[in-house]
């Protein structure tokens, strides 16, 4: 499972997210991907940022494989192919 940290309000968010589903496959592709908006849901992203034991950053992935974070990025070091990687 993959959680996006997007904040609506923020340029450099919305380009990284659009860099993110430009490259994004279904093709042998085990992650399934969930976008938190910050803004609306600022209480849900500190109590992954809690829960998981990540620094909250913004944008930012988390990638969540039994229970647990085991790769985290954000600003222009989010990409598919280094989640991909960490996925497998």
């Amino acid at each position: 499972m993959l959680i996006y940290k997007h904040s609506t309000r923020c340029g450099i968010s919305s380009m990284v997210l659009d860099r993110l589903e430009r490259t994004w496959t279904s093709e042998d592709n085990p992650i399934k991907p969930y976008i938190l908006d910050l803004i609306s849901f600022r209480n849900v992203s500190n109590a992954v940022a809690q829960h998981f034991q990540v620094y909250h950053e913004s944008p930012q992935v988390i990638l969540i494989k039994d229970g647990k974070a085991i790769y985290d990025a954000s600003h222009m070091q989010v990409s598919f192919e280094a989640l991909k990687s960490q996925a497998q």
